[in-house]
């Protein structure tokens, strides 16, 4: 319904996830260098079998359907890393958690470094990451303290970088965030 005069626009959402049947595998080695001792190497791939659904939209007395999520697709991940005083990967990955479809994969590039300090009671983490189909780029440190065996607290931030209809810096990532941490295990 819409009413111009009044502001209001109405109509009825119903929200669908999707179903999907994933087959994958994966595989790791470590390979011995002279230099670092050892990096591993690792990858994993997954088919994806969408099973497709009718989507519906109508608007203004318009209706249009169509079919979406109708054909299989691939996902991969492969990288390297090395553990030890610093933990360091870098990584590619086809596809993220909220890209649904042949169509909506694109490739990332992920650094990741971790060094713990003080008898392993503080880490700095950073994460980076490039999407390589739009360019926006990705920066998320942390830095955390373990004071007990069963309790962290960390204090990180994520700012996104690039177009505002690009994956890290458009709306759906959100702003640039300054966030707290408090973990208890018992």
């Amino acid at each position: 319904d819409v009413d111009f005069a009044g502001r209001r626009l109405g109509g009825e959402v119903l929200l669908v996830y999707p179903r999907l049947q994933m087959f994958g595998a994966d595989a790791a080695l470590e390979v011995p260098l002279p230099v670092v001792d050892a990096v591993g190497v690792f990858g994993e791939a997954a088919w994806i079998e969408p099973r497709g659904f009718v989507r519906t939209t109508s608007a203004l007395g318009v209706e249009q359907r169509g079919t979406v999520l109708d054909a299989p697709y691939v996902r991969g991940v492969a990288g390297v890393e090395r553990a030890g005083d610093t933990y360091v990967a870098l990584e590619w990955s086809r596809g993220f958690f909220d890209e649904l479809g042949k169509s909506r994969q694109r490739d990332y590039l992920f650094a990741i470094a971790e060094r713990r300090f003080l008898r392993e009671t503080v880490s700095v983490r950073v994460v980076a990451a490039h999407c390589l189909d739009d360019g926006s780029r990705l920066l998320a440190p942390e830095a955390a303290w373990s004071p007990r065996d069963a309790v962290t607290l960390a204090l990180g931030a994520y700012a996104g970088f690039g177009a505002r209809d690009s994956k890290f810096a458009g709306p759906l990532a959100g702003d640039r965030v300054l966030l707290g941490r408090a973990r208890a295990s018992f």
